[in-house]
This record gives C-alpha cells, sequence and structure tokens, in this order.
C-alpha cells in the first residue's frame, strides 16, 4: 500500500493543484530526468541511447485526463520491469497498452478527480522504486513548454 509521506507529500500537493487546473490540449509530466545521448565509439561519433526513466504524464483531452505511466520492456516500453510489478500495475487499475498505441500502461479520469489521478501516479512511480527527491515536472501546452525543479 502506498503511503504519503516525505517527498511523495509535496508531489501531492503539487501535482493536484496543477491537475486541478489541466484544460484540453495540456499536459504535466512527473519524472526523472532524462541523461543526453553520449557520445561513443572510436572517434565519438556515434551516440549512444539515453538510458530509460521512470516518469508518468496526465494529458487533458474534452472529457477526461489520460495518465500514461512508463511501460515495460516486455511490450516494448523502456522500463525493464518485473512481471510481477507489470501485474501491480494492473491490480492497481493500469491498462496494459492495446495495439497500435503507445507501449505505456494508462487509465482515465474525470477532470474533477485531480487528487485521485495524482495518488495513482505517484502510487506508480513508487511502485517502480522511483526516488522523490530526483524527479522533475514539466508542463506543455500546445503553444509553450515550461521547465520546473
Amino acid at each position: 500500500m502506498f503511503t504519503l509521506d516525505g517527498g511523495w507529500r509535496s508531489w501531492m500537493e503539487q501535482l493536484t493543484g496543477l491537475l486541478s487546473d489541466l484544460d484540453e490540449g495540456e499536459q504535466v509530466r512527473l519524472g526523472e530526468p532524462a541523461e543526453p545521448a553520449r557520445p561513443s565509439g572510436l572517434l565519438r561519433q556515434r551516440r549512444t541511447n539515453p538510458p530509460p526513466v521512470r516518469y508518468v504524464q496526465f494529458i487533458g483531452g474534452p472529457d477526461v485526463v489520460t495518465v500514461e505511466c512508463v511501460g515495460s520492456a516486455s511490450f516494448g516500453g523502456q522500463w525493464t520491469m518485473s512481471r510481477e510489478t507489470e501485474k501491480a500495475l494492473e491490480r492497481a487499475g493500469w491498462s496494459w497498452p492495446v495495439p497500435g498505441s503507445a507501449p505505456c500502461f494508462r487509465r482515465h479520469g474525470r477532470h474533477g478527480e485531480a487528487m485521485w489521478l495524482a495518488e495513482s501516479a505517484l502510487s506508480a512511480l513508487a511502485l517502480l522504486g522511483a526516488d522523490p527527491a530526483t524527479l522533475q515536472l514539466s508542463e506543455a501546452s500546445s503553444r509553450t513548454v515550461v521547465g520546473h525543479q
């Protein structure tokens, strides 16, 4: 069971506030910072892929908010998860990707369910072993992207 303590409580407050005002076309992402691809090889001309990161993101739609959680490498996602972790996400209400969609776990909620959406996302990050102290928040709309720390 997920317990809101320490850094998780702070994220809960921030996310609940942001999600309460999330409009159609806006996105909020909470996750580990992505490292840039690094040069490799003899002449450092090739770039290695950046390491995978744990994240959740919220996408405002006309009627619902879609929440995405990093997908398991077992179905093409970025994060290597055990079968037990995949099942735990499923038991917590996260849906597996449908064919043709991005390889991530998803769930949906109404615009008025900001607290429930935030708690669902934070519990998923905690289950995946994310450290709340290392997470970063970013917001995007169809026009601008703003980073927060």
